[in-house]
């Protein structure tokens, strides 16, 4: 069971709250906290993790960053990531020196929940990616109808 308050119900005339997409903040600042706090990390989760798997632009900007650092044998921390996004003028869109130092505060307590937190990221970005295709599927090409249209191939299949 989950422990996830129950969604209320619609009442009639409301319009429908709009679905979110399939993401996990909590696990993305983890994973990156835990980057951040023990490089290593990056050697112990999935290698299928890449930047446009994270819900969140700017985790994907962090991680990108890191993954770039770390293969360069430089050290990806609150400093020297404040310091890179600094030089190129990328601080406030990641949120700021604070920002960093949320994420630290947020790691992962220990590689293997890295491991399983990163597992998630993709797995969520996957399912976000099937979602899409089978609402672009649906709608031929990605192309939503108008609702004129739709009603007339709704006739024409009667």
């Amino acid at each position: 069971m989950s422990n996830q308050p129950a969604l209320p119900l619609a009442q009639p005339g409301q319009q429908p709250s709009p679905r979110v997409a399939p993401h996990n903040l909590e696990a993305e600042q983890a994973l990156l906290g835990a980057i951040l706090f023990d490089n290593e990390t990056m050697n112990r989760i999935t290698t299928q993790l890449k930047e446009p798997h994270f819900y969140d632009p700017v985790h994907g900007r962090i991680f990108a960053t890191c993954t770039d650092m770390i293969a360069a044998g430089q050290l990806a921390d609150g400093v020297t990531l404040k310091e890179k996004f600094a030089k190129d003028g990328g601080i406030k869109e990641i949120g700021g020196a604070l920002y960093l130092m949320k994420l630290l505060e947020n790691a992962a307590p220990l590689s293997t929940h890295a491991q399983s937190y990163a597992e998630l990221i993709y797995d969520l970005a996957r399912c976000l990616r099937v979602a899409r295709c089978r609402r672009a599927a649906r709608w031929g090409r990605g192309i939503r109808p108008s609702r004129q249209v739709a009603l007339q191939r709704s006739r024409s299949r009667r």
